[in-house]
């Protein structure tokens, strides 16, 4: 055709993301972890996913959001997103101060890590579970380095496979042989905080939500956030509040106009410490770490 376009890349290599630390190494240090135990401090994560490339649009609205002073989350996306948009992505390793959002924003691979799966057993070959993890892994260490390769998983269908709610059982032993060190999983959703599984190298704790439900969307989020805040206070132990945001509903328009505020709301009581004041915002990876303490202390 006469007028076509033909677009070449090249890439270069982006040498100063030698010297960025990895964001689960930017954290809350044990010690502070291990006071908050002590007096029964509950982290509240927001963990945005998207499961598939039509997703990334919502990337820009998510990453204005983490522009909030004291703001964090997780962001769990395939790897495609680094073919299709890395200098967007390299705005998670450019500190704040420098206008990104480092290190507020933990990335998490999401579903079989290359695209979307129902990744229960019998539904998906543990093979292919752990290989696809490991590609995908490797993708994004093509792009960024091995040492920023994300470390957490969030899965699409572990315990829910056809959108059927706890009936299928997680391959935790698969995820665990992809090398990544956490998982947040849909096994026992919407239920106390607990950890699902605890392997050589993996360990898998619960959220707090209920997934793929209207009340995720129209139930405000720092109602429920409340609601959990007082159930896990009322036991007088320490727990946390994992919150799962299908980027779809919040970061496509015209969702956002009407449901990022609320997750902004959210996070904003979170870090004022909500009503019992034992509320601190936290990533994925610290979340984790907070429930191995827990579990040496024997609370969970």
């Amino acid at each position: 055709r006469i007028g076509l376009t033909v677009q070449c890349r090249h890439r270069l290599p982006v040498d100063w993301l030698s010297e960025i630390r990895p964001p689960w190494e930017e954290e809350y240090d044990d010690r502070f972890l291990e006071e908050q135990a002590e007096k029964g401090g509950i982290p509240v994560c927001c963990l945005f996913y998207a499961s598939d490339i039509g997703h990334l649009p919502t990337l820009t609205r998510i990453l204005d959001l983490m522009l909030l002073e004291g703001a964090k989350c997780g962001l769990a996306f395939p790897s495609t997103w680094y073919d299709y948009q890395p200098e967007l992505l390299e705005q998670l390793y450019v500190p704040v101060d420098a206008g990104g959002v480092y290190p507020n924003v933990e990335p998490l691979l999401v579903s079989a890590g290359t695209g979307v799966a129902a990744e229960a057993e019998g539904y998906l070959d543990a093979r292919t579970l752990t290989d696809s993890i490991k590609q995908a892994r490797e993708q994004i260490a093509d792009q960024v380095g091995p040492r920023l390769a994300p470390i957490g998983y969030y899965p699409f269908q572990d315990a829910c496979p056809a959108y059927k709610h706890q009936t299928g059982q997680p391959q935790f032993a698969a995820v665990e042989a992809s090398g990544v060190k956490y998982c947040i999983t849909y096994l026992h959703e919407n239920t106390a905080p607990q950890i699902v599984y605890r392997g050589d190298k993996l360990i898998a704790i619960n959220q707090q939500t209920l997934h793929w439900h209207p009340r995720s969307v129209v139930k405000t989020a720092t109602v429920r956030i409340k609601e959990w805040e007082a159930k896990i206070t009322q036991t007088g132990r320490a727990g946390w509040i994992v919150f799962g945001f299908d980027s779809p509903f919040y970061g496509l328009a015209p969702g956002y106009l009407r449901f990022m505020e609320g997750v902004l709301g959210a996070m904003e009581y979170a870090i004022g410490g909500g009503q019992s004041k034992k509320l601190f915002l936290a990533k994925p990876h610290e979340v984790a770490r907070y429930a191995e303490i827990l579990k040496r202390n024997g609370v969970v």
